[in-house]
């Protein structure tokens, strides 16, 4: 019968999910530094009218994306490669634009945008993105720790390219 209990905790211990987070680090490394890259990605719990958010870092640069899933934003008459963008953090709206990428389903953050979401999720903001037909709350969780992996990561290639 003890054994029966151990076996027990041993299959639940191991079941459980220790890494609650919904933000997932990627690094590739090269041997020239501008080829190094980082990404940290958020990613929406709702596939269908969720957005991801995705920083990504190559060499010196820093942007910020937006991606969506399933079908591409409704293009504006007047303005096809801008889309309206609203932040709600900790209920104040900020109006932005984000830019479209080719193929309709990626958007460019803004320097201007990009500041503003590493201030509030680094002060512990819950912001929540609204796109056309699109929207995901984001939590800051552990975004702190894992923007500084980002900033600086590990140096020396990851052989078995495992998230960090």
């Amino acid at each position: 019968m003890p054994l029966l209990f151990f076996f027990l905790f041993i299959l639940l211990f191991a079941c459980s999910n220790h890494s609650s987070s919904h933000w997932l680090a990627h690094q590739m490394h090269s041997d020239h530094e501008e080829f190094r890259s980082t990404k940290l990605t958020y990613f929406s719990r709702d596939p269908i009218h969720g957005i991801d958010l995705e920083f990504l870092k190559i060499g010196n640069r820093l942007n910020a994306y937006l991606n969506v899933h399933s079908v591409p934003v409704p293009l504006r008459q007047k303005d096809q490669k801008n889309v309206p963008l609203k932040l709600d953090i900790n209920g104040e709206i900020i109006d932005c634009e984000s830019y479209r990428l080719e193929g309709g389903q990626r958007f460019l953050l803004s320097q201007e945008t990009l500041k503003i979401l590493i201030d509030s999720l680094q002060h512990q903001k819950k912001i929540t993105l609204i796109l056309p037909g699109y929207r995901s709350t984001i939590q800051a969780e552990d975004f702190s720790t894992k923007f500084d992996h980002l900033l600086h990561p590990f140096p020396l290639q990851n052989p078995f390219h495992l998230p960090i």
